[in-house]
């Protein structure tokens, strides 16, 4: 709504200016079990929750002013393609096998969840102006990218064996 709205794109438009976000996640889903396989889940969740806070902040700041500074914007939000195998693949480490069903359902349920939340307030927030602006609720965005990373970083410094199922072995 926001490329449509506020940069006056008709719908295709809107769409097509989108599209490279979607390409790039498609590319990089495709890509991510490789990435995760060499760098490990820690690092892969890192770095998609860093790029995902690049992308608020980029939006937040410069993006909202053309249609070539909204798709720069939102390019790096591609990378969140190693995110979730990523998180997927930690909360299944551990799980009995027993469990495995439980633990996906749980990792899912919060998810949804949590994309809910987040768009119930991203909502309020940008109804709360009056106007038609993303700045303030990317900046919200961007606040609780960081607290993800550093929740990332806990867990991983919390992490018994150092780094998941594709963690370096000990000697």
């Amino acid at each position: 709504l926001f490329v449509h709205r506020s940069l006056g794109l008709s719908p295709l438009d809107t769409g097509l200016t989108l599209a490279p976000m979607a390409v790039g996640g498609m590319i990089l889903a495709f890509y991510s079990s490789r990435f995760i396989a060499r760098v490990g889940e820690w690092p892969s969740m890192t770095i998609g929750l860093a790029a995902g806070a690049t992308a608020a902040i980029l939006l937040a700041t410069v993006g909202g002013d053309s249609t070539l500074a909204a798709i720069l914007s939102i390019l790096p939000l591609a990378a969140l393609s190693f995110c979730m195998p990523a998180m997927t693949a930690l909360a299944m480490a551990d799980a009995p096998p027993g469990r495995i069903g439980l633990a996906s359902g749980v990792l899912n349920a919060a998810r949804q969840a949590g994309g809910a939340l987040g768009v119930a307030l991203l909502g309020t927030l940008l109804s709360v102006g009056g106007s038609l602006t993303l700045h303030p609720s990317l900046a919200v965005v961007a606040a609780l990218y960081l607290v993800a990373i550093a929740v990332t970083l806990i867990g991983r410094a919390g992490d018994r064996d150092g780094g998941g199922i594709h963690a370096a072995p000990r000697i």
